[in-house]
């Protein structure tokens, strides 16, 4: 015969065993159950679970993320706990999209259980040059619309930006 033991969310077993009685008394009160198993006696049993509340939950980074990665501070935390992560992407890649999965596969947050997270990175394309700060035939110095410097063009061209000889600023 199987017997199948599930704690209700928010708990876990601490503790399976079985007791018999034999005439009315119990002869031993606790016999263990290891691993799951245990040798069958030729009397009545009774299986015993102890249950106690979850105290702390697993906290999961996926191991699948490309061009970029997440750091929890810890891999356990209480209800109500805090966890704080950190997004690293790399190159030239952004944070897209950062999701956090729970046991029963939602993104809904319950009172308890494990999280899991995942994030996606995407490629960072430039959106256009802020400043362009040269004259004609001058080295100009580009800079994006982060404020972060691009490059310097000796020619006066750099993608489609041109310096014309009276001094204006022309995309192409």
């Amino acid at each position: 015969m199987d017997v199948t033991i599930t704690p209700e969310p928010g708990y876990e077993i601490d503790e399976i065993y079985y007791t018999y009685d034999v005439g009315g008394s119990v002869a031993d009160p606790k016999f263990g159950i290891r691993n799951g198993k245990f040798t069958m006696i030729a009397v009545d049993i009774t299986v015993v679970a102890v249950f106690e509340p979850v105290t702390e939950y697993n906290v999961i980074v996926s191991a699948d993320m490309v061009n970029g990665s997440v750091q929890a501070d810890k891999n356990n935390a209480a209800p109500g706990e805090t966890v704080t992560l950190t997004v690293t992407p790399t190159g030239d890649y952004k944070l897209e999209t950062i999701k956090v999965t729970y046991d029963d596969g939602t993104t809904a947050e319950p009172e308890t259980g494990n999280v899991t997270i995942q994030a996606t990175f995407v490629i960072e394309v430039p959106t256009g040059v802020a400043d362009i700060n040269a004259a004609a035939g001058e080295p100009m110095r580009y800079f994006d619309l982060q404020g972060r410097y691009v490059g310097t063009s000796l020619d006066g061209a750099r993608r489609g930006i041109y310096v014309t000889a009276d001094g204006r600023k022309v995309i192409k």
